[in-house]
């Protein structure tokens, strides 16, 4: 609580309001019946003007609307998140970590922008695989969740994330011993998470600054390696029928929203729309000036030294609780102080996803840490191959508000 309101108090006033001007007009543009892309020029894919149109059945059209619509849709998401939580821990924690991702989430930025609902997309996609896994791996269940991470692409085209997520975890998801993979399974494995490397480089190749992207790309390189190895040493066969199906799903609602542009003869607008134009306005934007890496690679180090005392000494957990509350409240109380403080003070948490990951390393890697883990492995590879992709969506803007699209993971 008083890191929320040393928020409010300190950098109320920083806000971005042609987010919110940009959203409401495409939305209209959309209920006067013009075809995104065709008629208008959409900053993104367009999916989530028909979403937004949907309010003025209920109130009349306005950014409260529209934000209305958002808070509802995290809130739900965030329900479903704590439900998985509580399968696994107590009421305490399970409503301690849901609390957490709220105060991270819309409180902090609420204009109603598709990055939101990338996140809260890949959060129903995540509740849905791990329904899956305690269905004796259903094939619906994972269809679904597949076509959950499609319509994220339809919102934005970086829901493309929540898809190389969802088939990270399905491709290691824990299944029945056995002693029969092949080479031709490992193959599969590392071709997998080779794809995603090379996607990777070539993203930042073309929009990123090597240094911050590095940062950003770090978790999932820690993860693939882990993964990879426990592939090796324990045999695993790659799940060719799971993975078929979440790609199913995703090319669902991708295939059905594209059909919208056939109709209408207005598939070329529609690319150049998703790909031509982004990449065009994104040369504007550059990494320089975001948060650096070597204070980043130092509070990660710092973080991670504090989670292993925390580990190996509880008695210590409260004391260092407090002392990063502590710094954390004394960094939003100087991020308060101008606009360029305020901006790369969120920068701070970037370093958070690559801590996450490490931990998931060494709770594969150590017997006794999957023992005493809070989570169960399963479930914490599911969180932590959703943590090492969404972070992503900061590609390549320098600002640190970004981070809020994936903070609440």
């Amino acid at each position: 609580m008083g890191v929320l309101l040393a928020y409010s108090a300190s950098v109320f006033e920083y806000i971005f309001p042609w987010d919110d001007g940009q959203m409401i007009q495409m939305t209209q543009r959309v209920i006067a019946g013009d075809l995104p892309h065709a008629d208008f020029s959409d900053t993104y894919t367009g999916l989530l003007n028909y979403w937004h149109a949907q309010s003025v059945r209920f109130v009349p059209l306005s950014i409260l609307s529209l934000r209305v619509q958002l808070i509802v849709c995290f809130a739900t998401a965030i329900a479903f998140i704590w439900w998985c939580l509580r399968q696994e821990m107590t009421f305490r924690y399970a409503s301690f970590a849901c609390v957490a991702a709220i105060a991270w989430g819309p409180v902090v930025y609420a204009a109603p922008m598709p990055s939101w609902y990338n996140l809260i997309l890949a959060m129903m996609s995540m509740f849905l695989l791990y329904r899956c896994y305690q269905s004796n791996h259903p094939s619906t269940l994972i269809l679904i969740a597949g076509i959950t991470a499609g319509l994220s692409i339809c919102c934005k085209i970086t829901g493309l994330y929540a898809v190389a997520a969802g088939l990270v975890f399905l491709s290691h998801a824990e299944r029945s011993p056995t002693q029969t993979a092949t080479w031709r399974s490992l193959g599969a494995f590392a071709g997998l998470h080779s794809t995603l490397i090379i996607c990777l480089a070539a993203l930042l190749w073309e929009f990123g600054d090597w240094e911050f992207g590095l940062l950003l790309g770090g978790p999932y390189i820690v993860l693939a390696s882990l993964l990879f190895f426990r592939s090796w040493s324990t045999r695993m066969p790659f799940p060719s029928r799971d993975v078929f199906m979440f790609v199913l799903g995703a090319a669902l609602p991708t295939l059905g929203f594209l059909l919208l542009f056939f109709i209408e003869n207005e598939v070329a607008a529609l690319l150049e729309g998703v790909f031509e134009k982004p990449t065009r306005r994104l040369e504007y934007e550059k990494t320089a000036g975001a948060f650096p890496v070597l204070p980043s690679v130092v509070l990660s180090a710092i973080c991670g030294l504090a989670m292993f005392i925390g580990i190996r000494r509880p008695g210590l957990r409260v004391s260092l609780a407090l002392f990063m509350s502590a710094a954390w409240l004394f960094c939003l109380l100087l991020a308060g102080v101008n606009l360029l403080a305020y901006s790369q003070f969120w920068g701070w948490l970037r370093f958070a996803p690559i801590v996450i990951c490490i931990y998931t390393a060494l709770t594969f890697l150590s017997r006794d840490e999957a023992m005493n883990s809070k989570l169960c492995p399963q479930t914490l590879l599911l969180f932590s191959s959703f943590v090492a992709f969404l972070p992503l969506i900061q590609l390549p803007f320098p600002h640190g508000i970004y981070v809020v699209y994936s903070a609440p993971l």
